[in-house]
Protein backbone atom coordinates (compact mmCIF):
# COMPACT_ATOMS: atom_id res chain seq x y z
CA UNK A 1 0.00 0.00 0.00
CA UNK A 2 1.40 3.42 -0.87
CA UNK A 3 2.14 6.39 1.58
CA UNK A 4 -0.51 8.19 0.70
CA UNK A 5 -3.40 5.33 0.74
CA UNK A 6 -1.60 4.45 3.98
CA UNK A 7 -2.07 8.36 5.32
CA UNK A 8 -5.73 8.20 3.68
CA UNK A 9 -6.49 5.07 6.30
CA UNK A 10 -5.23 6.70 9.31
CA UNK A 11 -7.04 9.61 8.61
CA UNK A 12 -10.52 7.81 7.70
CA UNK A 13 -10.06 5.79 11.19
CA UNK A 14 -9.00 9.23 13.06
CA UNK A 15 -12.92 10.64 11.29
CA UNK A 16 -14.83 7.38 12.60
CA UNK A 17 -13.15 7.73 16.18
CA UNK A 18 -13.84 11.10 16.57
CA UNK A 19 -17.66 11.06 14.75
CA UNK A 20 -18.15 7.94 16.88
CA UNK A 21 -17.35 9.79 20.21
CA UNK A 22 -19.08 12.89 19.76
CA UNK A 23 -22.47 11.52 18.20
CA UNK A 24 -23.37 9.57 21.47
CA UNK A 25 -23.68 13.46 22.49
CA UNK A 26 -25.49 14.76 20.14
CA UNK A 27 -22.99 16.04 18.13
CA UNK A 28 -22.53 16.01 14.13
CA UNK A 29 -19.66 17.45 12.77
CA UNK A 30 -19.74 18.35 9.41
CA UNK A 31 -17.19 17.95 6.81
CA UNK A 32 -15.88 21.40 5.37
CA UNK A 33 -13.65 22.16 2.48
CA UNK A 34 -11.89 19.98 0.19
CA UNK A 35 -13.07 17.38 2.56
CA UNK A 36 -16.66 18.02 1.65
CA UNK A 37 -15.94 18.36 -2.23
CA UNK A 38 -14.19 15.34 -1.89
CA UNK A 39 -17.60 13.43 -0.50
CA UNK A 40 -19.77 15.31 -3.03
CA UNK A 41 -17.27 14.84 -5.76
CA UNK A 42 -16.05 11.19 -4.69
CA UNK A 43 -18.02 9.65 -1.86
CA UNK A 44 -14.78 9.98 -0.18
CA UNK A 45 -11.23 11.72 0.47
CA UNK A 46 -10.08 13.24 -2.90
CA UNK A 47 -7.19 10.90 -4.14
CA UNK A 48 -4.43 13.19 -3.84
CA UNK A 49 -5.75 14.51 -0.84
CA UNK A 50 -3.40 14.30 2.71
CA UNK A 51 -5.87 15.96 5.44
CA UNK A 52 -9.53 15.72 6.89
CA UNK A 53 -11.22 19.19 7.66
CA UNK A 54 -14.47 19.23 10.00
CA UNK A 55 -16.27 21.92 11.17
CA UNK A 56 -18.24 22.96 13.94
CA UNK A 57 -20.67 25.67 15.09
CA UNK A 58 -18.82 27.37 18.22
CA UNK A 59 -21.68 25.75 21.28
CA UNK A 60 -20.46 22.77 19.94
CA UNK A 61 -16.70 23.34 19.44
CA UNK A 62 -16.51 23.70 22.65
CA UNK A 63 -18.80 21.15 24.05
CA UNK A 64 -17.22 18.61 21.78
CA UNK A 65 -13.09 19.87 22.65
CA UNK A 66 -14.25 18.98 26.57
CA UNK A 67 -15.50 15.52 25.30
CA UNK A 68 -12.87 14.79 22.84
CA UNK A 69 -10.14 15.91 25.74
CA UNK A 70 -11.98 13.00 28.26
CA UNK A 71 -13.42 10.25 26.13
CA UNK A 72 -11.25 9.73 22.81
CA UNK A 73 -10.22 6.04 23.10
CA UNK A 74 -6.50 5.30 23.86
CA UNK A 75 -4.33 6.01 21.10
CA UNK A 76 -5.81 8.93 20.14
CA UNK A 77 -5.92 12.66 21.60
CA UNK A 78 -7.01 15.81 21.12
CA UNK A 79 -4.70 19.26 20.71
CA UNK A 80 -4.95 22.93 20.85
CA UNK A 81 -3.70 25.85 22.37
CA UNK A 82 -4.96 25.05 25.38
CA UNK A 83 -3.77 21.94 26.17
CA UNK A 84 -0.25 22.33 24.54
CA UNK A 85 1.97 25.41 25.65
CA UNK A 86 3.73 25.77 22.34
CA UNK A 87 1.34 24.61 19.78
CA UNK A 88 0.75 27.40 17.06
CA UNK A 89 -2.58 27.52 16.17
CA UNK A 90 -6.07 28.34 17.33
CA UNK A 91 -8.05 25.92 16.45
CA UNK A 92 -8.06 21.60 17.55
CA UNK A 93 -6.65 18.73 16.00
CA UNK A 94 -7.48 14.80 16.60
CA UNK A 95 -3.95 13.05 16.56
CA UNK A 96 -3.17 9.58 16.66
CA UNK A 97 -0.78 8.17 18.96
CA UNK A 98 2.17 6.26 17.58
CA UNK A 99 2.49 8.06 14.25
CA UNK A 100 4.17 11.19 12.69
CA UNK A 101 3.47 13.78 10.02
CA UNK A 102 5.22 16.92 10.60
CA UNK A 103 5.51 20.40 8.93
CA UNK A 104 8.29 21.83 8.29
CA UNK A 105 8.09 25.23 10.08
CA UNK A 106 6.48 23.11 12.93
CA UNK A 107 8.84 20.50 13.91
CA UNK A 108 11.32 22.75 16.29
CA UNK A 109 7.77 22.79 18.46
CA UNK A 110 7.31 21.00 21.71
CA UNK A 111 3.88 19.54 20.64
CA UNK A 112 2.31 16.26 19.54
CA UNK A 113 3.36 15.96 15.98
CA UNK A 114 1.07 12.70 15.21
CA UNK A 115 -0.80 12.38 11.87
CA UNK A 116 -4.50 14.58 12.36
CA UNK A 117 -7.41 15.88 11.54
CA UNK A 118 -8.15 19.66 11.74
CA UNK A 119 -11.54 20.87 13.58
CA UNK A 120 -12.90 24.38 13.33
CA UNK A 121 -14.90 26.31 14.83
CA UNK A 122 -17.13 28.15 13.58
CA UNK A 123 -18.78 31.66 14.88
CA UNK A 124 -21.48 34.03 14.32
CA UNK A 125 -20.56 37.33 13.05
CA UNK A 126 -22.46 40.66 12.51
CA UNK A 127 -24.03 41.15 9.31
CA UNK A 128 -22.80 44.17 8.24
CA UNK A 129 -19.58 44.12 6.17
CA UNK A 130 -17.97 47.44 7.20
CA UNK A 131 -18.70 46.30 11.21
CA UNK A 132 -17.15 42.27 10.54
CA UNK A 133 -14.37 43.69 8.19
CA UNK A 134 -11.80 45.54 11.42
CA UNK A 135 -12.26 42.92 13.39
CA UNK A 136 -11.29 40.51 11.20
CA UNK A 137 -8.28 42.53 9.94
CA UNK A 138 -7.49 42.58 14.14
CA UNK A 139 -7.97 38.47 13.85
CA UNK A 140 -5.08 38.45 10.63
CA UNK A 141 -2.70 41.16 12.67
CA UNK A 142 -2.84 38.96 15.55
CA UNK A 143 -2.80 35.47 14.06
CA UNK A 144 0.49 36.53 12.46
CA UNK A 145 1.47 37.65 15.92
CA UNK A 146 1.32 34.08 17.53
CA UNK A 147 2.90 32.68 14.07
CA UNK A 148 5.99 34.92 14.80
CA UNK A 149 6.35 33.92 18.20
CA UNK A 150 6.23 30.20 17.22
CA UNK A 151 8.18 30.69 14.38
CA UNK A 152 12.27 28.90 14.55
CA UNK A 153 14.82 31.04 12.79
CA UNK A 154 15.89 27.70 10.93
CA UNK A 155 13.37 26.18 8.19
CA UNK A 156 14.34 22.50 7.22
CA UNK A 157 17.68 22.88 8.95
CA UNK A 158 18.39 26.23 6.77
CA UNK A 159 18.56 29.67 8.17
CA UNK A 160 15.49 31.66 7.04
CA UNK A 161 15.78 34.60 4.83
CA UNK A 162 17.97 37.42 6.76
CA UNK A 163 15.05 40.07 6.59
CA UNK A 164 13.01 37.87 8.78
CA UNK A 165 15.66 37.47 11.52
CA UNK A 166 15.21 40.79 12.84
CA UNK A 167 11.26 40.26 12.69
CA UNK A 168 11.42 36.90 14.89
CA UNK A 169 14.26 38.17 17.68
CA UNK A 170 11.72 40.37 18.43
CA UNK A 171 8.58 38.23 18.03
CA UNK A 172 10.58 35.84 20.99
CA UNK A 173 11.22 38.47 22.80
CA UNK A 174 8.52 41.03 23.44
CA UNK A 175 4.97 38.52 22.16
CA UNK A 176 3.52 37.14 25.09
CA UNK A 177 1.47 33.97 22.99
CA UNK A 178 -1.01 33.28 25.61
CA UNK A 179 -1.99 36.71 26.21
CA UNK A 180 -1.94 37.32 22.62
CA UNK A 181 -4.04 33.98 21.85
CA UNK A 182 -6.50 35.42 24.88
CA UNK A 183 -7.43 38.62 22.78
CA UNK A 184 -7.93 36.71 19.94
CA UNK A 185 -10.41 34.16 20.85
CA UNK A 186 -12.08 37.01 22.90
CA UNK A 187 -12.57 38.21 18.92
CA UNK A 188 -13.67 35.37 17.41
CA UNK A 189 -16.44 34.90 19.78
CA UNK A 190 -17.18 37.83 20.52
CA UNK A 191 -20.80 37.34 18.89
CA UNK A 192 -20.68 33.53 19.39
CA UNK A 193 -24.01 33.92 21.48
CA UNK A 194 -26.00 35.54 18.77
CA UNK A 195 -28.34 33.20 16.77
CA UNK A 196 -29.94 35.83 14.86
CA UNK A 197 -27.11 36.66 12.34
CA UNK A 198 -27.21 35.75 9.00
CA UNK A 199 -23.49 34.99 8.62
CA UNK A 200 -21.07 32.36 10.12
CA UNK A 201 -17.30 32.92 9.59
CA UNK A 202 -14.03 30.77 10.25
CA UNK A 203 -11.73 32.72 11.57
CA UNK A 204 -8.61 30.43 11.48
CA UNK A 205 -9.29 29.12 7.97
CA UNK A 206 -7.02 29.57 4.88
CA UNK A 207 -9.77 31.61 2.72
CA UNK A 208 -9.82 34.15 4.11
CA UNK A 209 -13.40 36.42 3.78
CA UNK A 210 -14.46 34.11 1.75
CA UNK A 211 -15.67 32.10 4.60
CA UNK A 212 -18.30 34.56 5.33
CA UNK A 213 -20.70 31.97 4.57
CA UNK A 214 -24.50 31.89 5.15
CA UNK A 215 -25.28 30.31 8.41
CA UNK A 216 -28.81 28.41 6.45
CA UNK A 217 -26.32 26.42 4.53
CA UNK A 218 -25.29 24.96 8.09
CA UNK A 219 -28.64 24.97 9.58
CA UNK A 220 -28.94 21.17 9.18
CA UNK A 221 -26.70 18.18 8.14
CA UNK A 222 -26.96 15.11 6.57
CA UNK A 223 -24.98 11.73 6.39
CA UNK A 224 -22.96 10.36 3.27
CA UNK A 225 -20.98 7.26 3.05
CA UNK A 226 -16.87 8.97 3.56
CA UNK A 227 -14.92 6.07 1.77
CA UNK A 228 -16.94 3.44 4.19
CA UNK A 229 -16.87 5.89 7.62
CA UNK A 230 -20.46 7.36 8.33
CA UNK A 231 -19.90 11.15 7.72
CA UNK A 232 -21.73 14.37 7.71
CA UNK A 233 -22.08 17.66 5.42
CA UNK A 234 -24.05 20.49 5.29
CA UNK A 235 -27.61 20.81 3.67
CA UNK A 236 -26.14 23.73 1.63
CA UNK A 237 -23.07 21.86 0.31
CA UNK A 238 -23.94 23.07 -2.76
CA UNK A 239 -24.33 26.99 -2.25
CA UNK A 240 -21.45 26.96 0.45
CA UNK A 241 -18.92 24.93 -2.22
CA UNK A 242 -20.15 27.17 -5.36
CA UNK A 243 -19.57 30.12 -2.96
CA UNK A 244 -15.79 29.02 -2.11
CA UNK A 245 -14.39 27.11 -5.63
CA UNK A 246 -16.97 27.74 -7.99
CA UNK A 247 -17.30 24.92 -10.05
CA UNK A 248 -16.19 22.37 -7.55
CA UNK A 249 -17.38 19.35 -9.32
CA UNK A 250 -14.57 19.55 -12.36
CA UNK A 251 -11.53 18.16 -10.64
CA UNK A 252 -8.19 20.44 -11.24
CA UNK A 253 -5.78 19.97 -13.91
CA UNK A 254 -3.35 16.50 -13.26
CA UNK A 255 -0.79 18.55 -12.94
CA UNK A 256 -2.44 20.62 -9.72
CA UNK A 257 -3.51 17.08 -8.51
CA UNK A 258 -1.12 17.49 -5.40
CA UNK A 259 -1.00 17.63 -1.80
CA UNK A 260 0.02 21.81 -0.36
CA UNK A 261 1.45 20.84 2.82
CA UNK A 262 4.89 21.34 3.20
CA UNK A 263 5.64 17.81 5.57
CA UNK A 264 9.10 17.18 6.09
CA UNK A 265 8.73 13.91 7.98
CA UNK A 266 5.69 10.95 7.65
CA UNK A 267 5.69 7.47 9.72
CA UNK A 268 3.06 5.24 10.85
CA UNK A 269 4.47 3.39 13.51
CA UNK A 270 6.95 5.67 15.81
CA UNK A 271 6.47 9.50 16.69
CA UNK A 272 8.44 11.98 16.00
CA UNK A 273 11.19 13.26 18.34
CA UNK A 274 12.45 16.49 18.25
Amino acid sequence: MSDTKLLQTTLLDILKVTNETLVKHGIKPFLIAGSCIGAVRHGGIIPWDDDIDIGLFREDYEKAREILINELPDGYVYCDERTEKDYPYSFGKVRKKGTAFVHGGDMHLDIHQGIYMDVFPFDPIPDSREEFLPVYKKCVALKKRVDLKCMSYKKHGRLRPLPQLPLIFLGHLFINKKRTEKKLHALITKHSSRKDTKYLFNFLSIYGEKERIEREWFAEVREVDFDGVTAYIPEGYDPYLTFLYGDYMTPPPEDKRVSHHDVVFMSFTEEFKK
